[in-house]
């Protein structure tokens, strides 16, 4: 039986947020970038050799006979994939989704980099393993492994797409196949874009299966449910809807589940409830204030320290920008909490963006542009924004700061839940009168949420108080 849609984000994301989580990715992942089938790649080498590729089906034993037929050479292949996989250079909204995701595995039968380039988009060091020399070094601070099993565009004569490079796979690959035994037993994988026609990751399947009994990982895949085609029979739509069905229980026999969809524009959906899930640990605290008023600054310090200090203790992400009188102390608080526990790292914690300044004698206002991309990047990469205080000085007055009303304004946007101390003062007292003028758009009517937020807004509550509040309105947004 296929699993609910909502149950397998929630499994998955849990496996994302303990470091368990893996995707496995087919040629499907690439076809919106323009990926050609396997039938278009070996279309032409097909007629050279007298067969028509809509005829078969196992295309594995075609390419294995132009092979056989050229003298064992496969120049007209190689040149029919260089020619085919030039063309594709623009990643697509999947891929960039999934490289918005905490994941630090991927394996993949595709010869293209598009998702290697979405990653490193998004400032991730990527360890591609294209062939066994790559498995001996590795560079500093990756974050990502991409294991490409069948090779790469970097060097086409040793993709494997023969029958007999799948026969002598377990020889010549034995490195790959040791490694992804080992991450099919050690995290929870994704299959995306992928057929399960590949008769290498059967047999490994296969062999987990046998070695770990009835205990195997639990893994996932998302199919498309069948729909009757407009000239299609009654007769063949039951034929192909067994054939699913039977397919979807032979998976289930090696644990993995399948997760149906209506059309695969919904994939795009499931991936963007993925990603709202997972940001959701992941918490913007906005604050800055040039002068006292509302909140003195030594009493805004150790509400802003304790605040991030409790925030990762609770396993949440912080995303800062580094405010004025407001960036060290929530710095400190992180920092104090991530040195307590060894398990923690200020790379996984702690993302700082630092707002660049004018130069001398520069004016501000050419910053702004720049300003406001950095505000959305790091609200893109939030669940949960915190807005506290707010002011700045100008012409010697203490006035609301328009650059926190902006990061609001942004975070409404993009679907990222607000949180104001209004009791802080400056332009969080004015948030919290937006938020307040619409509850249900930011908490759903819930009640609990929205008298929290009333209670912060409202009452002046001592830093313990207003901390302990705000952990349990984040607790119940999470849940």
């Amino acid at each position: 039986m296929p699993i609910k849609i909502d149950d397998f984000v929630d499994e998955y994301v849990e496996s994302l947020r303990c470091g368990e989580a893996g995707l496995f990715v087919g040629a499907g992942l690439s076809f919106d970038s323009g990926m050609p089938s396997w039938k278009e790649l070996l279309k032409k080498p097909a007629e050279k050799i007298g067969m028509d590729v809509s005829k078969e089906e196992d295309l594995v034993t075609l390419a294995q006979y132009f092979v056989n037929e050229n003298h064992n050479t496969r120049a007209a292949i190689n040149t029919e994939l260089k020619s085919k996989f030039a063309k594709l250079s623009n990643v697509n909204h999947n891929q960039e989704i999934i490289a918005k995701l905490p994941i630090d595995t991927i394996w993949t039968t595709n010869y293209d980099n598009l998702l290697e380039k979405a990653f490193r988009k998004n400032n991730k060091i990527c360890d591609v393993k294209r062939n066994k020399d790559d498995f001996t070094s590795s560079p500093k601070n990756s974050s990502v492994t991409f294991y490409k099993m069948h090779g790469d565009i970097s060097n086409f004569n040793d993709a494997v797409i023969t029958r007999r490079q799948y026969e002598e796979y377990d020889r010549n690959f034995e490195i790959y196949v040791t490694a992804l035994k080992s991450d099919l037993v050690r995290k929870t994988f994704l299959f995306i874009g992928y057929s399960f026609q590949d008769p290498n990751l059967r047999y490994i399947l296969s062999q987990l299966r046998l070695l770990l009994g009835n205990s195997p990982r639990k893994h996932y895949f998302l199919i498309k449910k069948p729909k009757k085609e407009s000239k299609e029979s009654q007769e063949d739509f039951k034929y192909r809807l067994n054939k699913q069905r039977l397919q979807i229980e032979d998976l289930e026999q090696y644990n993995i589940e399948a997760v149906e969809v209506d059309s695969y524009e919904q994939i795009s959906k499931v991936l963007e409830k993925i990603k709202s899930k997972i940001k959701l640990n992941h918490v913007f605290l906005s604050s800055a204030q040039s002068g006292n008023k509302e909140i003195d600054q030594d009493s805004l310090n150790r509400l802003l320290m304790s605040l991030s200090y409790k925030l990762v203790k609770n396993d949440n992400v912080i995303v800062n920008g580094y405010g004025w009188n407001a960036g060290n102390a929530i710095v400190k608080g992180a920092l104090m909490a991530i040195m307590e526990d060894p398990s923690k790292s200020i790379d996984e914690y702690l993302k700082v963006y630092p707002f660049p300044q004018p130069d001398a004698g520069a004016n501000r206002e050419s910053m702004h542009k720049d300003w406001t991309n950095i505000r959305s990047e790091m609200l893109d990469n939030s669940g949960i924004a915190i807005f506290i205080s707010g002011n700045k000085i100008e012409e010697g007055k203490i006035v609301a700061s328009k650059g926190m009303l902006e990061e609001f304004e942004i975070a409404k946007q993009k679907n990222v839940i607000p949180i104001s101390i209004g009791y802080t003062g400056g332009e969080s007292k004015e948030i919290s009168n937006l938020i307040s003028k619409n509850y249900n758009q930011f908490y759903e009517d819930d009640k609990s949420l929205i008298e929290s937020s009333k209670k912060l807004s409202e009452n002046f509550l001592n830093s313990d108080d207003t901390v302990d509040l705000i952990i349990s309105m984040i607790r119940k947004i999470q849940q």
